[in-house]
């Protein structure tokens, strides 16, 4: 069983030696230090996307055998667009939000805002502001109500941020206890379901917030009935190799799949974004981010 990031240290090596330093970043910042929110109107809302958030978006393992490049969220995401020229798409995400959310996190917004975005994903950005064993002042967390608190910090960072904004909702990926998370690390279903419906409440009054539901497509593909998003279907000979046999991070298939609902999501709810400004066939995108750079 993981019990402390020693435990990681050789799956972390690893996924170095493999990875572009530029992935690799930590961001270690006090967690009051904040930059403006504001961004520069435009009409354009896929003109400069920031995306912020974890292991998940940083592509953390997450590779084809033949390619060792990560296939981290901000890259599947590009190979969508249809005119990727005309957008400018940026990664803000570390592997080790983990290990100090409180402060990790509003860091990552702090470089996130620096881009003056128009557009903000943050698909994974929540996970470790509900997940973990770090409280919101950055000691261990003593009681399981503790993690309002700490996802309530969670919420006040991507309420900096005044222009659309997808952000995913928390799964349940307990069947990782054990392989990349602790038991203490884990919230209590009961847990789960009250953050989850914090979070909806607070993007009720945010018409610009997109939520991604990530805990229904986690639950869908781990009964193997594939999984049907909006008029979207996978079926669950591919749904099966949407998760890495760590049971937390996505797979490049998974992680292209993720990408194709967001950019149905902004195509559906965000003004300005048409479905001509994607090409959502998974071929494409692979290999648009197999070819060499």
């Amino acid at each position: 069983m993981i019990d402390s990031i020693l435990d990681i240290i050789p799956v972390v090596a690893l996924w170095i030696i493999r990875s572009p330093i530029s992935y690799l970043l930590i961001i270690s910042a006090p967690a009051g230090l904040h930059v403006s929110g504001s961004h520069t109107p435009s009409n354009r809302p896929l003109a400069r996307v920031a995306v912020v958030g974890a292991s998940a978006s940083a592509g953390f393992l997450c590779m084809w055998p033949d390619d060792p490049r990560p296939v981290s969220f901000d890259r599947a995401f590009g190979a969508m667009l249809a005119d990727p020229g005309a957008s400018r798409v940026t990664l803000h995400a570390t592997p080790m939000f983990f290990t100090r959310s409180h402060a990790i996190g509003p860091a990552l917004l702090d470089r996130a805002l620096r881009e003056n975005p128009t557009l903000l994903i943050a698909l994974d950005y929540l996970f470790w502001f509900a997940y973990g064993d770090v409280d919101a002042r950055g000691g261990f967390l003593a009681d399981e109500h503790e993690r309002d608190e700490l996802f309530e910090l969670g919420l006040a960072q991507l309420a900096r941020f005044d222009g659309p904004l997808v952000v995913g909702d928390i799964p349940d990926m307990s069947p990782a206890i054990g392989l990349m998370l602790a038991r203490r690390q884990v919230p209590e279903p009961a847990t789960l379901e009250r953050l989850n419906a914090r979070l909806r409440a607070w993007a009720a009054a945010r018409p610009e917030v997109v939520i991604v539901p990530l805990h229904d497509m986690v639950e869908q593909i781990r009964r193997g009935r594939g999984l049907r998003i909006g008029t979207r279907f996978w079926a669950p000979e591919q749904t099966a190799t949407f998760v890495l046999p760590d049971r937390l991070h996505p797979s490049p298939d998974g992680q292209i799949a993720s990408a194709t609902i967001v950019c149905d999501l902004l195509t559906a709810h965000v003004d300005g974004i048409e479905a001509s400004d994607f090409d959502t066939r998974a071929d494409n995108a692979e290999r648009r981010l197999k070819a060499p750079n």
